[in-house]
């Protein structure tokens, strides 16, 4: 597996992108661009180190070698940065690994703030005859006493590739606690709401409509004056609908036309039947407004019933 941060990453988009977790990410939108930002730079930056890795054979050119060796190390907090933003964007508790912080400060000491680390506690070299493409020696040096002008030294011998390997194996144990955390909430969200159906909304729906056809195809049914009291009980399914979807954090602005359609529908059935002066309605109108409503309502409940349906997916 050549990018095995890339894969999992991958895992989180498909998570993270599903219609209820996307709708309640995009309620911060300064978190989800975050968060976005970070599966774009975990993925990068591992594209970056896996070129990194692929074997140099001329060591001769300092100049790139230094740069190549700049390049990794930077790349490398660059991620770690990126990891612990993901999870802040995620909400989910980060514990950094102690191999972790030893790269960085090797990246610090190396090709961070070298010359003067913690305001002139350490001074740090890379010694130049050892450097190849991708190791190097680290040469410190830091007074022995604050001010002092005695030095002591410590000298370490960096293989970038292994710190690219330990931090990789680090982070795909890190991404797949996200994605496990992720599948869990999901779980624990389904099964507080597995057994209240959202299809629940819509059975007092097809009484009204039966009787608001009643009362359009016969001029002297006794219903056709209390069309305005069924369309309010249909109104009333609608809006517990709504509720269901909002209790659930589902969105439902992609079917808004659906509703506001609806709406027009049904309010020009009432004024057919209950305006107090005269209307353009005709009937012929009022069944084809019937008839579209009732279809919408169908669509409304096909939705809800392939809701209820993933909820019962657990």
């Amino acid at each position: 597996m050549k990018y095995p941060l890339n894969e999992r990453i991958s895992k989180i988009r498909d998570l993270i992108n599903s219609s209820r977790k996307q709708h309640q990410l995009l309620q911060d939108s300064a978190l989800w661009y975050m968060l976005c930002s970070c599966m774009d730079t975990i993925g990068d930056t591992e594209e970056a180190l896996e070129s990194f890795l692929k074997k140099d054979t001329n060591d001769s050119d300092k100049g790139r070698n230094y740069l190549h060796i700049y390049g990794a190390l930077q790349a490398l907090f660059v991620q770690q940065e990126a990891v612990a933003n993901l999870h802040e964007a995620l909400k989910i508790p980060y514990i950094e690994d102690s191999s972790l912080e030893k790269i960085r400060h090797i990246r610090i000491d190396a090709a961070g703030h070298p010359t003067k680390r913690g305001n002139k506690k350490a001074f740090n070299f890379i010694t130049r005859l050892t450097l190849s493409a991708q190791e190097f020696h680290l040469m410190t040096l830091y007074p022995t006493k604050p001010g002092g002008k005695e030095l002591n030294s410590k000298h370490i011998d960096i293989s970038v590739p292994d710190l690219i390997t330990t931090q990789k194996k680090v982070f795909k144990d890190v991404l797949n606690n996200v994605i496990e955390t992720l599948k869990e909430e999901e779980v624990d969200h389904r099964k507080k709401f597995a057994d209240k159906k959202l299809t629940d909304a819509f059975q007092h729906t097809t009484y009204p409509f039966t009787k608001i056809f009643e009362a359009i195809l016969s001029t002297d049914s006794p219903h056709a004056q209390l069309v305005g009291g069924y369309i309010d009980e249909i109104l009333k399914s609608i809006e517990a609908f709504k509720a269901g979807l909002r209790e659930r954090d589902e969105p439902d602005d992609n079917i808004d036309d659906i509703y506001k359609n609806l709406g027009y529908a049904l309010q020009n059935i009432k004024a057919y039947f209950h305006a107090s002066q005269g209307t353009h309605i005709h009937r012929e109108d009022t069944y084809i407004f019937a008839d579209f409503a009732q279809r919408q309502v169908e669509i409304l409940e096909e939705i809800a019933q392939e809701i209820d349906e993933r909820y019962n997916d657990v």
